[in-house]
Order: structure tokens, then C-alpha cells, then sequence
């Protein structure tokens, strides 16, 4: 580690300056300490090029927020850690900052020996980031990765995720692969741009490797299907409405590249069709040489089995008799069945559920698609609950309570039903979420004047577009609604 360090604070609070400062002498490898207000801090960052960057927030605040985003978005300085000291600030924010780029966080109040230890610790990590900085340089004169995004190149990217792949299983890592298909309304080669939205939607850890024209392949090491669905979500809010971006994603289990990669290629050319979907992979069931591959929800569909038996049958036709054929048929017909049986096996009750759902000739094209998904769909909503409607309904619940003593509100939320309530005189009004574990979230309002339904107002809402933005703007339009009863 480097003997000539310096640190820059930035900090409104003198005190907090003064106190940081403090700690930070006792620390025999930082050479010098750089203070710095809000207004200062970039023109101080910029000028001095610190080796940490410890930022001081006592609530949530967004120029300290574009601090970070300008900072990251300069090429001299994006690789400087920056440690976050938060006081009273919300788990939104502080996801915020994290995704604009903010290195480690630190809480309030603090304790001496985690702010040294952790400076140190991202000292450390500043100087493996320049030895880093050398290594792609050097790979990037072999060809090997793209210097602009530190993309795995076509002629080497299947190379370098077999020999992950193959890491993971030794090592029995948890990890995902993911198959990326991305297309511009406007235009079929937006290479520069299909890189930043890449770039911007992964972790540090994720390793991306260019598949084709538009295609990229992206490993996310320790990571489960759930969490490759997030990383499909940034992807979709990243690349905003000019983009068709679609995927599939595969565990890797005992799986090695070969499979990975044919499972990948058969499930993505599935999505084709659709607006910006992820399709989960999964292995093919092989009847004599006809490949079916399973949904995540394991459920066969009886057309592809149909479709298999026939053209199992129309190869055997020209050559087998009357006899030959009746045999076969049976023959098949009791292997497909087996597997059809082995399949549904593993997981009646969700089929049985499924079952239960009534649907719409228009809507059974859609459901195909969304079943692949729904163990998926049904963490992702109940991360969901916790951290977007959970805090909006008791954000709302506090701003109706403190304007009108005399309105009584409530909510509860659950991965099934969760619904707001407010009450004012003989009027109700109500916000129901109802979600059935599939791609769509029902979001009901009802106003209830005199115990008597007064309107009722019902859409469907794709799960991905439920997030913090969505979920106020209804509760804006619900604390109106209230006012003018």
C-alpha cells in the first residue's frame, strides 16, 4: 500500500469535517487531508485527485447525489472510491447512491475503527483498481477485451465463459448466464449506446461478452435466477422505450457451456416475437431426435408433444408396416407419456393453480410466456413489497395523518393483497394490489360513499413497471381524490 495518500472530505458540517479529520490523522499511510464543501467538492476532486472520497450526508440529499453521478462520469476520476457517512437518510436514497456509483457506505454515528479500517480497505482496493487498469490495457493489444467497455471480443468471448463456467461448478458457485438480444427502433447498430445501457444495468463483477451484432452474453457470478431478473429489469428501465431488448438466463448447476449455450439459443429464439421479455432456459426432453424444452413452471405443452409424436411418426412412415407402426406408436406414446408424467411432477400444485385460471383464447399466447417466469415473477414482486410499496403506503399514510387529523388511514401489504385506506366522514376511498404470481399486478381503486360502492376503477399493470415513481403518482391521484370529498 502507497505511504503518500490523500483524503478528500465533503461535508456542509464543520463539526463533521473537523471530526472526521481527527480520526483520519491516526492513520500513519494517509499523507494528507482535503476538505470540501458541497458547492467545492468536484473543482476539489478535479484539482487534487484523491486517493478516497468520504462523503458526509445527514439526510437524503441530491446534490450530493450528482456529486457522485459527476464524478463517475469522469474519466480521470470514476475509479476513486467514494465512502458514503449516512445519518438520517432512507433506503431509498441510499440505493440510489449506490447505483449512481458510491463505493462503501458507513452509518451514522461513527465508529472510529470502521472509518479507518474501511478508508484503508478502499485505499487497497484503489490501488488493485490501477493494477487492473494495466491488465485490460495489455489484454486489450491481444484482442482479447475492448478496452472502451472491458467486453469479452466475439473471437473470444464463448472461451472465457466456458472457463467460468467451468469455475463455478469446481467450486459449486451459484451463477447465471445470460443470453442478450438488443435492438434499436432507430437504429440496427448502436454499439456505443448498447454498451453504456450494459454497462450501467450490471455489478462490478459481471463479466459481458460480445455474442454477435446486437448479442451479448453476461456471466453474473453468486447470483440466482431472481437476481438475473433484476438485472433484466435495469436493463428494460436503462434502455427506455426506443429499445427491444430481449434475453433468456440459465443457471449454470452442473451444467457446461455447451449446454448452457444451446438451451440459451433455443429459449431466447422463443422471445423473438415478444416485446422485451426474459425467457428462464431450461434442459430439452429428447424424444428420438424432437427437442421439447420445458417451461420453468413444468408444465409440457400438450401442442409441442403432439407436434414431436407426429413428426416421430411421419419419420418412421416410409419405412415401417402397418404392424412396425402400431408398435411404435405404442412405444412412443408410453415415452412420451413417462416424461410428460416426470415433468408435471415436478410441480402439480403450481399446475394446479394454473389450471384454476381462466383464460382468454387472446390471452393463452401471452400466459405460455409469462408461466416460463413465474417463480421469478413472484420474487420479484415480493422484493417489491418491501422495498417500493411497503414505504410508499406508509410514506402516504404519515402525509395524510399529519394534513387532516380527522381522516383515519391504514394499509397492509403481502405478496397476494396488499391495499391503502383512507376514510373521511361517510366516504372511503381504497387502493387494492392484487397479484395472482404471474406477469401482471391488478390495480384496483374503489370510493365508497355511505357503505355503498360510489366507483370502481380496475387495470392491469405489468410487474416490471411497478416501481417508486408509478406507485406515488397513484397515490398523488388518491390523496386528490380524498381533498375534494
Amino acid at each position: 500500500m502507497s505511504f503518500d495518500n490523500t483524503v478528500a472530505v465533503i461535508s456542509n458540517n464543520v463539526k463533521i469535517t473537523e471530526f472526521i479529520t481527527s480520526k483520519l490523522v491516526l492513520l500513519r499511510n494517509v499523507d494528507k487531508v482535503e476538505h470540501a464543501n458541497t458547492i467545492e467538492a468536484f473543482d476539489c476532486v478535479k484539482e487534487k485527485k484523491p486517493n478516497v472520497i468520504v462523503l458526509y450526508a445527514e439526510f437524503d440529499d441530491n446534490k450530493k447525489l450528482q456529486i457522485v453521478k459527476k464524478i463517475r462520469a469522469e474519466k480521470d476520476l470514476k475509479n476513486i472510491p467514494i465512502i458514503l457517512i449516512a445519518q438520517k437518510c432512507t433506503p431509498e436514497f441510499l440505493v440510489e447512491m449506490f447505483d449512481a456509483g458510491i463505493s462503501d457506505i458507513i452509518s451514522s454515528p461513527i465508529k472510529e475503527h470502521e472509518l479507518l479500517f474501511r478508508i484503508m480497505w478502499n485505499i487497497q482496493k484503489s490501488e488493485e483498481k490501477v493494477h487492473l487498469s494495466l491488465q485490460e490495457k495489455f489484454l486489450a493489444n491481444l484482442g482479447i477485451i475492448q478496452l472502451s467497455t472491458g467486453f469479452y471480443t466475439k473471437k473470444y468471448s464463448e472461451e472465457f465463459l466456458t472457463n467460468q463456467v467451468e469455475y463455478a461448478l469446481e467450486h459449486k458457485e451459484q451463477a447465471c448466464v445470460m443470453l442478450l438480444k438488443i435492438k434499436n427502433s432507430d437504429s440496427d447498430n448502436d454499439l456505443d449506446e448498447f454498451s453504456k445501457i450494459i454497462k450501467k444495468s450490471i455489478r462490478i463483477n459481471d463479466l459481458v461478452g460480445i455474442r454477435d451484432v446486437n448479442e451479448y452474453y453476461i456471466f453474473l457470478p453468486k447470483t440466482k435466477l431472481n437476481g438475473a431478473y433484476a438485472v433484466f429489469e435495469r436493463l428494460k428501465k436503462n434502455a427506455g422505450l426506443n429499445y427491444k431488448i430481449n434475453a433468456s438466463v440459465i443457471d449454470v448447476l452442473d451444467r457446461t457451456f455447451d449446454k448452457i449455450k444451446e438451451n440459451l439459443e433455443n429459449a431466447l429464439d422463443s422471445s423473438q416475437d415478444a416485446e422485451s421479455f426474459l425467457v428462464v432456459a431450461s434442459d430439452a426432453i429428447n424424444i428420438n431426435g424432437v427437442k421439447i424444452f420445458k417451461k420453468t413452471s413444468g408444465v409440457i405443452d400438450d401442442e409441442l408433444i403432439n407436434k414431436a409424436f407426429s413428426a416421430v411418426l411421419e419419420k418412421n412412415q416410409t419405412t415401417a408396416t402397418n404392424q412396425n407402426k402400431k408398435s411404435t406408436k405404442n412405444k412412443l406414446k408410453t415415452k412420451i407419456e413417462k416424461k410428460k408424467q416426470e415433468v408435471l411432477n415436478e410441480n402439480v400444485q403450481e399446475q394446479r393453480i394454473l389450471d384454476n385460471i381462466s383464460k382468454t383464447p387472446d390471452e393463452i399466447e401471452n400466459m405460455q410466456i409469462a408461466q416460463r417466469n413465474a417463480v421469478v415473477f413472484k420474487q420479484v414482486y415480493k422484493n417489491k413489497c418491501l422495498i417500493v410499496i411497503e414505504p410508499a403506503f406508509k410514506k402516504y399514510k404519515n402525509l395524510i395523518k399529519d394534513a387532516n387529523k380527522y381522516v383515519f388511514a391504514e394499509y397492509k401489504v403481502s405478496p397476494v393483497h396488499s391495499y391503502f385506506k383512507a376514510i373521511k366522514g361517510a366516504n372511503e376511498i381504497l387502493i387494492n394490489l392484487k397479484y395472482e404470481g404471474l406477469a401482471t399486478i391488478q390495480v384496483e381503486t374503489v370510493h365508497i360513499f355511505n357503505n355503498r360502492i360510489n366507483s370502481k376503477d380496475a387495470v392491469d399493470v405489468e410487474i416490471t413497471r411497478i416501481n417508486k415513481q408509478l406507485l406515488e403518482d397513484i397515490l398523488k391521484e388518491f390523496t386528490n381524490a380524498l381533498e375534494s370529498c
